[in-house]
């Protein structure tokens, strides 16, 4: 006899550590945790983008936020700590692009 019949029969025994038993959800339940599930991974990326970008400010950029709209406007006059030009490669971790 297999392990896993075994198991299930140690379990109907009265067993109840010979098995664990998963209980599926049906279509509905699970269609009605897609929004937050979602809506958490959106707020994970948010977050993990504006910690970046920040991380990268910290390197010697001033006076950014980027969570302010006017943030793509702002980029232009941005300077770096010894008040040099942004570099190019830099400019799209900070946009998020």
């Amino acid at each position: 006899m297999r392990a896993d019949a075994r198991a299930l029969i140690r379990y109907r025994a009265g067993e109840p550590d010979a098995c664990s038993v998963v209980r599926v959800p049906s279509v509905e339940e699970e269609d009605a945790k897609r929004l937050h599930r979602e809506r958490h991974r959106l707020v994970a990326s948010a977050f993990s983008t504006s910690t970046h970008q920040v991380a990268v400010c910290a390197a010697g950029i001033y006076d950014y936020q980027p969570l302010r709209p006017d943030r793509m406007e702002r980029l232009d006059h941005l300077r770096t700590g010894n008040g040099q030009a942004l570099p190019v490669r830099l400019r799209p971790d900070l946009s998020g692009a």
